[in-house]
């Protein structure tokens, strides 16, 4: 399960695990993340996780939302980022990273290739055209 590490100008204030589907963060008592400052609105931001996926969303406030020095809107938080609100830093810990930093590399897991509709039928074409070049077959011409 993926936490996020509170802090400010470099001093950690606490953790929150995202245990919970949805996670508000704002100024507000009643939310999550109860981040008391004026440059924070009311609610701020939110994550949102199904499953281990988690997607963070700035909630279209003035002051907006920044990841790793970016303004985002929405974005899919990657293990060490670091989202910034305000003057107050929230570092996302992805539990699946750590857990692989721990039991091996990346290339230690079984490598998976996605093929795409496109790139299956320009492979299906390329095929089609080798095998009628093999055969001496012509390609109707276009007229």
């Amino acid at each position: 399960m993926a936490k996020l590490i509170y802090s400010l100008e470099g001093a950690v204030l606490g953790d929150f695990t995202l245990d919970k589907e949805r996670i508000t963060i704002g100024r507000r008592a009643s939310n999550d993340i109860h981040i008391d400052n004026l440059a924070v609105s009311g609610e701020h931001a939110a994550i949102v996780t199904i499953g281990r996926d988690s997607f963070l969303e700035d909630l279209d406030i003035s002051n907006g939302t920044l990841v790793n020095g970016k303004p985002i809107k929405k974005r899919v938080p990657r293990h060490s980022d670091v989202i910034e609100i305000g003057k107050y830093q929230l570092k996302y810990v992805s539990e699946a990273a750590e857990n692989t930093a721990t039991s091996g590399s990346p290339e230690d897991f079984e490598k998976t290739m996605i093929i795409r509709p496109a790139a299956m039928k320009a492979m299906t074409t390329e095929n089609h055209a080798a095998k009628m070049q093999a055969t001496n077959i012509q390609p109707p011409a276009c007229s």
